[in-house]
């Protein structure tokens, strides 16, 4: 038997199917599906309170956690049943918001919303809330669907907190005009995960502001974000994680962190697989980590930049993972590379190419630790840095230089040189001397 409206929404627990009547507004309501869950209790099905329109008759669809809404501590399922494309879709919270959740199942749908300014776009949790307004998409349907801001800033306000998950195969969260900006003056956190894909054709940009904290994680395989560049930098401080089979695909540059300001930019690369390719590369006190099989790659020189990859008082550090870049590499005063040493291996952890030098100044740093379960024998070799030719050298590690690494209770001895090989390729790379003898029993510290 068929229900009545009213009956449906009578029944506790019951997902609402709704159709919008526009009354006063000028454009229909879209046909959401939806139910709104606070204290055991569905309340306002239409979900009219958080329908509006601007000044210029466009349509909003905000969720306001102010007073008057009264959205604290509350969740919203929302389920696409046509495609969408409105003005505004937001989170935005007032003074006495708790965080708050809205879950959007595209259902092999295709949602816009076609601002473009970059005040009013964004998803943004209340003032001193955490984690804020939490938007989680994900799609239950075999056909792909697309979520698309033209613009989209996540925790603009200062002390606001925000967080997107994009989760699931079939799902692309797409950014194509303006720029995608985490953590402006607030926190924002953006997860892409479980196979989605995040297609930004601007740039991403992370705590710009020295209140400002951008977070992004891309995990598992098949998750893929591209891009035209990132800038984690400028005041606040932007952290990227790419890890357990996904990758990042940039056009342009990489920027973890910028000279004579005060943000800091980390990026890890970890997990087989997974991999971030970019044009260029600049590390200013700021951290790059390439860990258990992650690989990190620059692309083809481009005329663009005189070197394509620029280390600046800014540390990589090299965990069992690898690194390919082409063009030279400029390690400026104050860079440090840090490597992990585990065990011999056959190939370099990085590797400089198209006939380019590696630039080490007099003060850039290079260090050396031990892996938890070092496996070496006198005489191995572990190959560092492949590249054409080296000039300078590390401070305080000349050609040829004798070092011991320590190790628990215990020391392992090295020699490093920097011009290792046959005319063409220079590999700088270090030999084994001495290790702890074999079945010495190694106390945990």
């Amino acid at each position: 038997m068929k229900k009545t409206l009213t009956q449906i929404i009578s029944i506790p627990f019951l997902t609402i199917t709704l159709f919008f009547i526009a009354g006063s507004v000028q454009a229909a309501y879209p046909s959401w599906r939806g139910d709104e869950y606070y204290h055991n209790t569905y309340t306002d099905p239409f979900q009219q309170k958080y329908w509006s329109t601007d000044f210029t008759g466009n349509d909003h669809y905000t969720f306001r956690g102010d007073t008057a809404y009264s959205l604290a501590g509350k969740w919203i399922n929302l389920e696409l049943s046509e495609d969408v494309s409105i003005y505004v879709l937001r989170a935005e919270g007032g003074d006495h918001t708790a965080s708050y959740t809205v879950n959007l199942n595209m259902n092999g749908k295709n949602l816009t919303s076609t601002f473009s300014g970059s005040s009013a776009v964004r998803w943004r949790g209340g003032v001193g809330a955490d984690p804020g307004a939490v938007l989680n998409v994900t799609n239950s349907s075999q056909t792909a669907s697309i979520l698309t801001w033209n613009a989209l800033y996540v925790a603009r306000n200062s002390n606001t907190r925000g967080t997107i998950n994009i989760n699931g195969t079939n799902l692309t969260l797409s950014v194509p005009t303006t720029q995608l900006n985490l953590g402006y003056d607030g926190k924002g956190t953006l997860n892409v995960t479980g196979g989605a894909a995040l297609n930004i054709t601007p740039a991403l940009i992370l705590g710009p502001n020295e209140s400002g904290v951008g977070v992004i994680n891309v995990s598992g395989n098949g998750s893929v974000v591209t891009s035209s560049s990132i800038y984690a930098w400028n005041n606040g401080s932007g952290t990227i994680t790419v890890k357990n089979g996904a990758s990042w695909y940039l056009s342009g540059k990489l920027q973890l962190g910028r000279l004579d300001y005060p943000g800091y930019g980390t990026m890890q690369i970890s997990g087989t697989n997974s991999l971030v390719s970019a044009s260029s590369c600049e590390i200013n006190g700021a951290k790059l980590t390439i860990a258990d099989g992650g690989h990190f790659e620059v692309l083809t020189p481009s005329a663009s930049y005189s070197y394509q990859t620029v280390t600046s008082n800014g540390t990589v550090r090299l965990d069992n993972g690898t690194a390919k870049l082409a063009g030279r590499w400029n390690l400026k005063s104050e860079a440090t590379l840090e490597f992990v040493l585990k065990n011999a291996r056959s190939t370099p952890f990085i590797e400089v190419t198209h006939d380019e030098i590696m630039v080490i100044d007099p003060d850039a740093h290079v260090t050396f630790e031990m892996d938890l379960h070092p496996d070496f024998v006198a005489n191995d070799f572990i190959p560092l840095i492949q590249c054409k030719a080296y000039s300078g050298t590390f401070k305080g590690f000349p050609d040829g230089h004798e070092f011991s690494v320590p190790y628990r209770n215990y020391e392992y001895r090295f020699r490093i040189n920097y011009n290792l090989g046959l005319i063409g390729d220079r590999t700088m790379g270090l030999t084994v001397l001495g290790t702890p003898p074999r079945g010495t029993l190694i106390m945990i510290q």
